[in-house]
């Protein structure tokens, strides 16, 4: 859920209309158009997070090269 420009509700369900299994609000911290957008969790999160995802041109014009980097404390360890 988009709560706000810089912010978003996040949750895990097993099913649809289940009762979600963790929750957490990130904050949009790095938003450079067409080449990165950058995360954190903020307040008190389920699952604590941070990571960004970048675009650039793939070799050869072949299209577009998404990396993704992604550090998370699983809430059970």
């Amino acid at each position: 859920d988009v709560i706000d420009a810089r912010q978003s509700r996040w949750q895990i369900r097993t099913r649809s209309g289940a009762t979600p299994l963790v929750e957490w609000t990130a904050d949009l911290i790095n938003d450079v158009p067409e080449k990165v957008l950058g995360w954190r969790t903020s307040g008190d999160a389920d699952v604590v997070t941070a990571g960004s995802v970048s675009f650039m041109q793939a070799p050869g014009n072949q299209g577009t090269e998404v990396r993704v980097h992604l550090q998370y404390a699983p809430p059970l360890g």
